[in-house]
């Protein structure tokens, strides 16, 4: 491991995660202007071209190539995060501090210690000398909390995540995350009629109704997602998140509105999804209530064999770094390998240092050490999917 340890810049790493995570971009509203500044000021500065591809104000992406033909490996990762939350941090969530091997900080799982390692990586690979034979395409993205409106779906609208195969940064612990659960937020809406409290018979009760609902699809849908199952994931499930209804407390109300997480595996297709709520909707709907289905948001799942060259060059290269031997795992939450993977058909997994269960929870926070094993993997991988000889 003579050579990465010579070629690998672990100060150069730390400081632009340190500098990322003290950058607060959180989404919304998503303004990742200054992080994108930062790659583009590094790059320039270690002789890299980088570019900007945006159309969404406060969201651009940071783009750069390396070799040049096919086969085109992609490294994508995001630099947007959720809010701090209210609950009391042992560190600023905004410090970016180091401190006993880690770094602190929101964002720093998820996912800008990743998008760090992947920057080191690709300048490692730029001054080692080596002449790749293909090309090497490094993106970091706006708006992944946002399912990726002004970041890699903008990038895949416009032909910047073409690929041959591609790795999504999100922390996995450095293992080989080869498939996703996808996910369907709905709106269900009850209409009534408004009457005094004090003569609710003169009136439709939405919130009562729409309770009737909530118990039907729980009680109907809950036991029948439980049977389904994919070796790599937890099974599918439903969840009612929001419940807005009412606007005083001695006024029967006319309107309630819930909203729905349904987490979809592998093998369920998008039309039974939406049907098996439908249906119930249209059970329970009359003329009173009148009903109504809305799906805002629509993630579908997405799976690479773990056979495919690329998993199996990861597997190799995290046990050359670590020494430690990974099975192939899931992920059950989404991430932007939907779009590059289940939209575009481009093989993908997701890899990166950091552990996925410290993502939006207080005192974030990640290795060092499992940054720079990071680089050092995404090194070797780049190589050997790129054609170049160790």
């Amino acid at each position: 491991m003579k050579e990465l340890s010579d070629l690998i810049n672990i100060n150069r790493l730390n400081a632009l995660a340190g500098d990322l995570v003290r950058i607060p971009s959180i989404n919304p509203p998503g303004n990742v202007e200054a992080c994108v500044d930062r790659l583009m000021k590094l790059f320039e500065r270690h002789g890299v071209h980088g570019r900007v591809v945006s159309k969404f104000e406060g969201k651009p992406n940071f783009v750069a190539e390396l070799g040049h033909g096919s086969p085109v490996l992609l490294w994508n990762g995001h630099l947007d995060v959720v809010t701090a939350g209210e609950e009391k941090w042992e560190h600023d969530p905004f410090g970016g501090a180091i401190k006993d091997g880690f770094l602190w900080g929101r964002g720093s799982v998820d996912m800008k210690g990743s998008v760090s390692s992947m920057a080191e990586a690709f300048l490692m690979l730029a001054e080692s000398g080596r002449e790749l034979k293909g090309t090497l395409k490094m993106t970091a993205v706006s708006d992944e909390e946002n399912f990726g409106v002004a970041g890699t779906r903008l990038l895949a609208d416009e032909g910047e995540v073409k690929a041959d195969f591609a790795i999504v940064g999100e922390p996995t612990n450095l293992g080989v995350e080869v498939v996703q659960r996808g996910i369907m937020w709905f709106d269900i809406i009850a209409h009534g009629k408004t009457s005094h409290g004090a003569r609710p018979h003169l009136g439709i009760n939405a919130i009562e109704n729409m309770v009737e609902v909530v118990k039907i699809l729980k009680d109907r849908l809950s036991p029948l997602l439980k049977e389904r199952s994919h070796p790599l994931l937890s099974p599918p499930c439903i969840s009612i998140t929001m419940f807005h209804g009412g606007e005083k407390v001695n006024v029967i109300p006319d309107y309630c509105k819930l909203s729905g997480d349904r987490r979809i595996i592998p093998g369920e297709k998008e039309e039974d999804v939406r049907r098996e709520i439908e249906e119930v909707v249209r059970e329970y709907r009359t003329d009173e209530n009148r009903l109504e289905f809305n799906v805002q948001k629509l993630v579908l799942p997405t799976e690479t064999s773990s056979d495919h060259p690329l998993v199996q060059t990861l597997l190799k290269n995290i046990e050359r770094v670590t020494g430690e031997k990974k099975n192939i795992a899931g992920k059950d939450a989404g991430t932007d390998a939907y779009i590059i993977n289940a939209q575009l058909g481009v093989p993908t997994v997701m890899f990166g240092p950091g552990d996925f269960r410290l993502s939006h929870r207080p005192n974030e926070h990640i290795p060092l050490e499992d940054m720079a094993q990071a680089a050092k993997i995404h090194y070797l991988t780049a190589l050997n999917m790129l054609g170049v000889g160790l």
